[in-house]
């Protein structure tokens, strides 16, 4: 529980994931980047996937690196990668 008196996030997942009745094969959740929100490790380590992406020629390797190795850490399932921003990339 949070100080304001609210359910925590991982507090929701786990409820909204315990009462679930969505006739979905699959949803798509969009997160904050990773390394400025806690809320996106949250979110990855509850999903049965995750797809890091990032920005072309704008996420720095190390950083990529870094997000990595946090996913990893705490065994959330990275599926791939996704290489968004594109046009015009390696002109």
């Amino acid at each position: 529980t949070r100080p304001d008196g609210e359910p925590s996030l991982d507090q929701l997942l786990a409820n909204g994931r315990k009462n679930s009745k969505i006739p979905y094969d699959v949803v798509v959740v969009d997160a904050p980047p990773l390394l400025s929100s806690s809320d996106a490790l949250v979110l990855g380590c509850e999903a049965d996937a995750v797809a890091v992406v990032l920005r072309a020629s704008e996420t720095r390797e190390d950083l990529a690196e870094q997000a990595m190795e946090l996913l990893g850490r705490y065994g959330a399932p990275v599926a791939g990668a996704v290489l968004n921003c594109t046009s015009g990339w390696g002109r």
